[in-house]
């Protein structure tokens, strides 16, 4: 042992290579002790500089994030220090691939991420003002007959993402009747957002979401059954043609002076646009009346069939 303690102190040279062999020998054995180990992490997807205004919708809620590290700094990772973030500042309105940052604590490395963007899609609140249709239902005396119903406010706010408020077709208060009522009356109404199919449109607010209506009745006025015609406007795109069109009801109840329901062969609906379908669609549209006409329901549905040619 002395002879290998003289040679060092001689040989600087020797010196080194001692020292790179303990090093090296020390590597060993703390990898041995503590080695380098990989752990995976469910992170939740955290938004920042979300526009305001908008419903922002993210496709991930969480994501997986591989660490990697010496097993004792794995061992100290705390979870809640994990963070997976989208930045959306400048981010347009639409759907966008995003990229995922993550915060990691010192000490070990994100060797993968999974997914590495995320899918979100940003869409601002807008309003619309739009007029509030009654709908009616239930019966009503047969000697009597509705002169007139009217809502208070006549016009409401639609609220919401545009992407929804856009498929908003009419506002509408369902209104009902009795057999045994023959006066005047006034009731507040809910109302609903529906779309062309008739169905509720969700993720949008009206206001105010009740009105006040009142409705008139009248005795003396005649009734009549006519039939109901759909009415179109313009042209299909190319390349498609209506292969039938089919209402609900076909014929309806309506009721007027005489002299005006002998004018009266048939009712139509308001126009129904033609230049954005292309496939079979149902739609709840209303009926056109004519002045002094009246009817329990103005709402029809037309189930439109539309094929190729």
């Amino acid at each position: 042992m002395n002879w290998f303690l003289n040679l060092i102190r001689r040989k600087p040279i020797v010196k080194i290579l001692a020292l790179i062999g303990a090093v090296i020998l020390w590597s060993f054995v703390m990898q041995d002790q503590n080695p380098m180990i990989d752990t995976s992490y469910r992170v939740p997807v955290t938004m920042l500089n979300a526009p305001e205004g908008s419903k922002v919708e993210i496709a991930e809620e969480s994501v997986r994030i591989k660490l990697r590290g010496a097993r004792s700094a794995i061992a100290a990772v705390d979870e809640d220090d994990l963070k997976a973030v989208v930045n959306l500042n400048g981010v347009e309105p639409g759907t966008h691939k995003v990229k995922i940052h993550t915060v990691i604590p010192q000490g070990v490395e994100a060797v993968e991420i999974s997914p590495e963007t995320v899918e979100v899609t940003i869409d601002p609140i807008v309003q619309r003002t739009m007029e509030v249709t009654l709908i009616r239902g239930g019966q009503i005396p047969k000697d009597m007959a509705v002169a007139g119903i009217s809502s208070e406010p006549s016009a409401v706010t639609v609220e919401g993402p545009s992407s929804a408020v856009k498929n908003v077709a009419q506002v509408v208060g369902y209104v009902g009747f009795s057999k045994s009522g023959d006066t005047d009356f006034d009731l507040t109404v809910p109302l609903t957002a529906i779309g062309d199919d008739g169905i509720g449109i969700e993720n949008v607010h009206v206001v105010p979401k009740n009105v006040s209506v009142h409705v008139q009745l009248a005795r003396g006025l005649s009734k009549k059954i006519v039939d109901v015609k759909p009415l179109f406007e313009g042209t299909l795109p190319s390349g498609y043609m209506i292969k039938s069109a089919r209402i609900e009801p076909a014929r309806i109840e309506i009721a007027g002076e005489s002299s005006a329901l002998s004018q009266i062969a048939s009712l139509t609906t308001e126009p129904i646009a033609l230049s954005e379908l292309t496939k079979t669609t149902r739609k709840a549209v209303l009926l056109n009346l004519p002045d002094g006409i009246t009817v329990t329901n103005r709402m029809v549905f037309v189930n439109i069939e539309i094929e190729k040619e």
